[in-house]
């Protein structure tokens, strides 16, 4: 089993799923910020090739998806660049 679906083991939280899914396709977030606003709330995935992708998250799950996808990544020694960011 790869790194990347062990990491998909973890899927039920939607972050590290949409993080898996980016990493299958080839695409290598080099940051990961919270955005809460009134248009939109959830997190912004920022490439280490250039680009973001938005992936809305409801707002009563943001803060335990945000944590848990937090320390979920620290298992992981590939991700250890992966940088956390609140504005």
């Amino acid at each position: 089993m790869s790194w990347i679906e062990e990491l998909d083991q973890y899927g039920d939280n939607f972050l590290i799923d949409e993080l898996a899914w980016h990493l299958e396709e080839g695409r290598v977030p080099a940051s990961v910020s919270m955005e809460r606003s009134p248009a939109r709330t959830g997190v912004v995935f920022h490439f280490m090739g250039g680009g973001s992708e938005f992936l809305a998250i409801p707002e009563q799950a943001l803060d335990d998806h945000w944590r848990d996808a937090q320390d979920i990544s620290r298992k992981f020694s590939e991700l250890r660049g992966l940088r956390y960011e609140t504005s």
